[in-house]
């Protein structure tokens, strides 16, 4: 009979063998897990050959390594956070599992450096990893989250046509205005890449907010190209907002966008000729250079393009359309009506101001027509002159010639007078006007010579000698006699124009030398 040992023995000799397995499989992950930890360090050894051999042995230790680094992916230092991200980068198809929980630290770990390792090495290990981005941005609750999604899908360098619909999808859609205007710098940031993917979607089945939203982008991006689409898609399009975003967009784009609406503006099409009178409305003085082209839209055979024309000439010019009308009806009261009538005109063109400079001529030609006796109407007229401001210089200027009546002259000097520095361009013809004065009494010649001087004094600010040499330089004898006697009267600091005198008093012309010695005469006894 054979010996059989107790059953309990048996069953105690087991219970042994599995405590002792147990033991040396805890030592042995223990050992394992101190193992990957001095390997972590290794990988961040500058040298080459070490770092490689760590992650060769970190490779060959299989899934317990890739557990041991996704523990790691909970530590408080995001320096071991990264560095744990980028070893499972190192270890390829082995990290597969890490996947998960990769794009979960790509979303949602506080650190920056952190989400960019984990996002790149996501998408690297399962390249499909990147829907999981797109659908954080579109779904997730978290205004982080959907943050962290944008950042993602830019760095993982996520297809060209995606990115586009992704950012305009949360530009249109996202409650968060902080979400709406990264995808907005985000989608900008991609400059003319996104530009073909914006005209498509121009032309795809689309929501009218994402078509608007890619008329908006092309104009801010500056698409002069894109304006060609932009009208198709105006032509075709049957929603409203898009359709008015289109003159919007197009005129954001500023004049660089002129050579192209130029040339539509010629269009046979009225629809597309009243686009681009829109755009230039929308554009206002900066489409001043088309204005040729919008006059042209005035006389337009379709009346929705000629109110449209309408509408840009006046935000370009500044005028309402009825005010340009009133206008040529205000210079054709200058030109044809009784002084009733005209005096009603040249106070409205006083309220136009600079607007009405299109009146001066005929302004200036009721001041001449006028008889010398009649001051108030006259200073009706030099009121719509000097209103109309700078534009009505050169008009002032010619009134100060000799052949007009002196309250004329007188008038338009004051005039001048009161415009101070926006009258510089009168300072030739007032030099010019002091030797025009001879043939008036000497009271006359004293006052009206008075008044230009005191007229060059405003203009020049206080600093009227540079201009009043000039005049003693000046060709015709009496300008010259007549600025030495301007000069003679001037305060001590006309001592600059004593040695101009002194040669002055050598002149052939008699007058002038008599002039010229009055006036040092005069300046010496200031002295």
């Amino acid at each position: 009979m054979l010996y059989s040992p107790p059953k309990n023995l048996f069953v105690l000799f087991m219970l042994f063998s599995l405590l002792f397995g147990l033991c040396a499989q805890e030592n042995n992950a223990a050992n394992i897990t101190k193992r990957v930890e001095d390997l972590i360090v290794q990988f961040q050894s500058p040298d080459i050959k070490i770092k490689e051999s760590a992650v060769k042995e970190l490779a060959a230790t299989g899934k317990e390594s890739v557990t041991i680094l996704l523990s790691k992916l909970n530590d408080a230092n995001p320096k071991i956070r990264k560095i744990s991200i980028d070893i499972l980068g190192s270890l390829g198809q082995d990290a597969n599992a890490a996947v998960p929980e990769l794009v979960v630290r790509a979303l949602r770990d506080q650190d920056q450096e952190v989400r960019q390792a984990a996002c790149l090495t996501a998408v690297a290990l399962f390249p499909k990893a990147t829907v999981k981005f797109f659908d954080a941005l579109e779904n997730s609750k978290d205004q982080n989250i959907r943050i962290a999604a944008l950042e993602a899908i830019v760095i993982v360098k996520a297809e060209e046509k995606s990115l586009v619909t992704a950012f305009i999808h949360a530009y249109t859609k996202d409650a968060s205005p902080f979400v709406r205007n990264l995808s907005e710098k985000k989608l900008l940031g991609m400059g003319e890449k996104a530009i073909p993917y914006l005209k498509q979607g121009l032309q795809e089945k689309q929501t009218p907010e994402y078509k608007k939203a890619c008329v908006e982008f092309l104009g801010k991006a500056k698409a002069i190209p894109a304006i060609l689409d932009m009208v198709q898609c105006f032509l075709q399009e049957g929603n409203s907002s898009v359709a008015n975003a289109i003159p919007v967009s197009i005129a954001s784009m500023g004049k660089d966008a002129l050579a192209v609406l130029n040339q539509l503006s010629q269009n046979p099409d009225w629809r597309i000729r009243k686009l681009v009178f829109e755009s230039w409305e929308k554009m206002g003085k900066e489409a001043n250079p088309s204005l040729s082209f919008v006059k042209q839209g005035l006389q337009d055979g379709n009346i929705y393009a000629r109110e449209a024309a309408q509408k840009a000439y006046s935000k370009i010019t500044g005028l309402t359309f009825s005010s340009e009308e009133n206008l040529k009806k205000w210079i054709e009261d200058l030109q044809k009506g009784n002084l009733d009538t005209q005096l009603k005109a040249a106070a409205s063109l006083a309220e136009m101001a600079e607007k009405a400079s299109a009146a001066v001529p005929a302004l200036a030609e009721c001041i001449k027509r006028l008889p010398q006796r009649d001051s108030a109407s006259r200073a009706v007229f030099f009121m719509a002159l000097s209103k109309i401001g700078e534009l009505a210089v050169p008009s002032l200027g010619e009134l100060l010639k000799e052949e007009y009546p002196y309250e004329t002259r007188r008038d338009a000097t004051l005039t001048l007078t009161e415009m101070g520095t926006k009258a510089k361009g009168a300072l030739p013809a007032l030099v010019q006007a002091l030797g025009q004065n001879l043939a008036l009494s000497p009271t006359s010649t004293m006052n009206l010579r008075g008044r230009q001087f005191d007229a060059i004094d405003r203009i020049t600010q206080g600093k009227p000698l540079p201009v009043l040499l000039q005049g003693l330089k000046h060709s015709d004898y009496r300008v010259r006699i007549g600025t030495a006697r301007v000069i003679g009267s001037m305060e001590p600091k006309a001592i600059a124009a004593k040695s101009m005198l002194l040669e002055m008093a050598k002149d052939k012309n008699d007058a002038v030398k008599s002039a010229a010695l009055s006036a040092l005469k005069k300046i010496e006894e200031k002295n």
